[in-house]
């Protein structure tokens, strides 16, 4: 996974992704947001989300979304800082 990127703007970012399992809301508490988008995919590899963090701590709010799995992918500049598999409950 690591061919063809720079590992040095990958160290930068130092996040947190919280809670998980989520009923509501997932905080994503990030050191450098700046330019990072994040990506929610459903269990099938659907695009259910996408948005852009607006704070060292962004809330997103996914009430409307079904009960699943979910993976969350933080970007910046067309590369991929990490994937956090997510439960989503009630």
């Amino acid at each position: 996974m690591e061919r063809g990127r720079d590992t040095r703007s990958l160290s930068r970012l130092r996040s947190n992704v919280f809670p998980n399992p989520l009923e509501e809301v997932l905080n994503i508490e990030a050191s450098a947001y700046e330019n990072v988008s994040i990506f929610l995919y459903d269990a099938q590899g659907k695009l259910v989300r996408e948005d852009k963090l607006s704070a060292e701590l962004s809330t997103i709010e996914l009430s409307e979304l079904a009960a699943g799995a979910y993976s969350l992918l933080l970007t910046k500049a067309n590369q991929n800082l990490k994937t956090v598999k997510l439960i989503k409950t009630n």
